[in-house]
Order: structure tokens, then C-alpha cells, then sequence
């Protein structure tokens, strides 16, 4: 994958990360997976 392509394919993984991070942490109380998954989109940044 050429590196122009790379971004927009992170940004869509981001937003989808946001989503399901988003999605937990209204259905359930603060526990320390979402400070795990939240981790793991840091890292797709990186």
C-alpha cells in the first residue's frame, strides 16, 4: 500500500475504534479494557 493510501484507511479505523469504545463505555461503568482499546488507537496513529 502506497503511503498516501495509509492515512485515510487509519482514519477510518480510528472512527470505527471511536465508535465501539464509545458504544462501551455507555452501556457499561469505566473499567480498564477501555483504557486498553483506547491504547490500541494510539498506537494505529503511531
Amino acid at each position: 500500500m502506497k503511503p498516501e493510501n495509509k492515512l485515510p484507511v487509519l482514519d477510518l479505523i480510528s472512527a470505527e475504534m471511536k465508535t465501539v469504545v464509545n458504544t462501551l463505555q455507555s452501556d457499561l461503568p469505566s473499567w480498564p479494557a477501555t483504557g486498553t482499546i483506547a491504547g490500541a488507537t494510539t498506537v494505529l496513529h503511531a
